[in-house]
């Protein structure tokens, strides 16, 4: 299968002029994370990184630091935004199945097990929460609850698709 990357992000959330894809994540930076962990399972062919923001800066990166790896790169001249970037991306791709992920969804998924699946697949989970819970009646913290564990259904940002028909 084909990987692609939704890359274009400019990390203003983070506070850092890179962009999103180059910011260090625990002394690495996220896209190398990305690459790194998918490329241990040998099942991706080619992966192809939507880009936008100071794309040239990932290029260079990717490049220089990944000299074996297949890899193409699709370069918004526009904002697209993450429906028109993957859009734009899945036009690189020849794979029947694709799996497209956001470049900083970092989490641990089985990748083997999603590389066997056959329809359009969202990774979904019920994470901890980062931060503590605070219930407030009338303007006063009423009860804390130490990180907890979301009783909702969150997605990883990690998608298998058919590429045929989200071209369609």
């Amino acid at each position: 299968m084909d990987v692609v990357i939704l890359a274009g992000g400019k990390g203003s959330r983070m506070d850092d002029a890179l962009p999103k894809a180059l910011v260090s994540a625990h002394g690495k930076p996220i896209i190398s994370r990305q690459l790194d962990y998918i490329s241990r399972f040998d099942i991706a062919k080619k992966f192809i990184l939507a880009l936008g923001y100071k794309s040239e800066m990932v290029v260079d990166y990717v490049t220089k630091n990944y000299p074996g790896l297949d890899v193409s790169f699709s370069l918004e001249e526009k904002p697209l935004g993450t429906g028109g970037a993957l859009k734009q991306a899945l036009s690189q791709s020849l794979s029947q199945t694709v799996l497209a992920l956001n470049c900083d969804d970092i989490i641990d998924i089985d990748v083997c097990s999603l590389g066997s699946r056959t329809e359009n697949t969202l990774c979904i989970a019920h994470p901890h929460l980062p931060f503590g819970r605070v219930s407030v009646r009338n303007g006063y913290v009423e009860r804390f609850y130490e990180k907890p564990l979301y009783s909702g259904w969150v997605s990883c940002g990690w998608y298998l698709l058919n590429r045929e028909e989200m071209l369609k």
